[in-house]
């Protein structure tokens, strides 16, 4: 479950529940192939009372839009059996 989003120019933070973790592990691992990504990660103060924070920065662009084109990479590829 999603619980906040916030967008700033350049920088798109999440904030969810522990059940989105392994697939924004994913995701970070495919975003961070994109040269037009400054920094991804995810964060988490401790992993059993707190929230995990998805971090996006990109050099230039939206990054709800650059997130949106690797998740529809990493759907292609799940279709197509590379992952």
């Amino acid at each position: 479950m999603i619980r906040e989003i916030k967008v700033d120019k350049n920088l798109l933070r999440i904030k969810t529940n522990h059940k989105l973790l392994d697939s924004l592990l994913l995701l970070k691992v495919y975003l961070n192939n994109n040269d037009n990504v400054l920094v991804s990660g995810v964060t988490r103060e401790h992993h059993l009372v707190d929230d995990v924070e998805f971090v996006l920065k990109v050099k230039k662009g939206d990054p709800k839009k650059i997130m949106k084109e690797i998740i529809d990479i990493i759907i292609k590829d799940l279709e197509n059996k590379k992952i």
